[in-house]
């Protein structure tokens, strides 16, 4: 969607995300784009308006306890004990709340 007096986003812009900075690689088209989280190098196509308004993740970005990141890709939602248990050993590893 264009808003009056609110230029497009444009090659080379730089934005924030809470995963970290990105910058605009290419515009597909009149809505979508293509962006590079600059820490990881990560490349994804998202709209404009989510790249305007920060709306991106960066699923290599250390998310989990700092050293653990969710994979990209297609995962069994039906099982959730492989993810639950790999984050509690994280947690247990490198968590705040270790007993020594």
């Amino acid at each position: 969607m264009y808003v009056k007096g609110v230029p497009k986003v444009q090659t080379g812009d730089k934005f924030s995300a809470k995963d970290g900075e990105y910058e605009v690689l290419d515009r597909q088209d009149s809505k979508t784009v293509l962006v590079r989280f600059i820490a990881t190098g990560y490349t994804t196509v998202s709209q404009e308006s989510h790249v305007r308004c920060g709306n991106l993740k960066d699923p290599p970005a250390n998310s989990v306890c700092g050293v653990g990141f969710i994979s990209i890709g297609q995962s069994n939602t039906n099982n959730k004990r492989p993810s639950s248990v790999w984050n509690n050993m994280l947690n247990r590893c490198q968590g705040d709340t270790v007993q020594h």
